[in-house]
C-alpha cells in the first residue's frame, strides 16, 4: 500500500542531489517571484496600517470567516512571520523530494517526475502566500471596520485553491506509477 514504506523508502535520503535536480522553468521562476512579492506585501500592508490599527485586532477566524478570537495588535506580526517560516521551508518539499506524500507510488528518480514534483511544490508556495496575504489584508480591515472577516466563501476556495493542484500533479503523476 503506498502509505507503507519498504526497505528502501525507509531510508529516505536528506542529501540534495544536485545533478538529480530539475532545471526550472519560466513558470517555476514566474511562481518564485509572485511567491516573494506576495511575501512582501504582508509586511507592506501590515507596516502601513500599523499606525491607524486599533489596539484590539482580530486573531482567528471561524468557519464562516468571521472573527472569533481577539488579541493585541502586536499579534499581527505572527502571520507574516508564519509566511516568512513557510516561504522558507517548502522550498525543502522541491529539494528534498522524497520529504512529498503522495497517494500514488511513483519512481521518484525519473527527471520528468522530479519536475512535475518541483512545479507542485512552487506551485503549492504561491497559493499558500496567497492566502496568508488575504487573511492578512482581511484581519487589517476587519480591525479597522472596513470589512467583517474572510467572508463566508473563504473556506471553501482555500480549500479548492489547496487541493486543485494536489489533485492535478497527482493525475499527471498517474502515469510513472510503479
Amino acid at each position: 500500500m503506498w502509505w507503507r514504506s519498504s526497505g528502501n523508502d525507509a531510508r529516505i535520503r536528506l542529501k540534495a542531489d544536485s545533478k538529480m535536480a530539475p532545471r526550472r522553468t519560466t513558470l517555476d521562476w514566474t511562481l518564485e517571484g509572485i511567491s516573494l512579492a506576495i511575501l512582501v506585501s504582508i509586511f507592506v500592508n501590515l507596516a502601513a496600517h500599523w499606525s491607524e490599527l486599533p489596539d484590539r485586532v482580530p486573531r482567528h477566524f471561524g468557519a464562516l470567516g468571521r472573527p472569533n478570537a481577539w488579541g493585541g495588535k502586536n499579534g499581527s506580526w505572527v502571520l507574516p512571520v508564519v509566511a516568512v517560516g513557510l516561504y522558507l521551508l517548502l522550498p525543502a518539499a522541491s529539494r528534498y523530494q522524497r520529504l512529498i506524500n503522495l497517494p500514488v507510488r511513483v519512481d521518484r528518480d525519473l527527471p520528468e517526475v522530479r519536475k512535475l514534483l518541483l512545479t507542485m511544490a512552487i506551485c503549492m508556495k504561491a497559493i499558500i502566500m496567497l492566502m496568508f496575504a488575504y487573511i492578512s489584508w482581511a484581519g487589517i480591515n476587519t480591525a479597522l471596520g472596513r470589512a467583517q472577516g474572510l467572508g463566508p466563501m473563504f473556506l471553501p476556495l482555500f480549500l479548492a485553491a489547496t487541493f486543485a493542484p494536489v489533485i492535478f500533479f497527482t493525475r499527471k503523476l498517474q502515469r510513472y506509477r510503479v
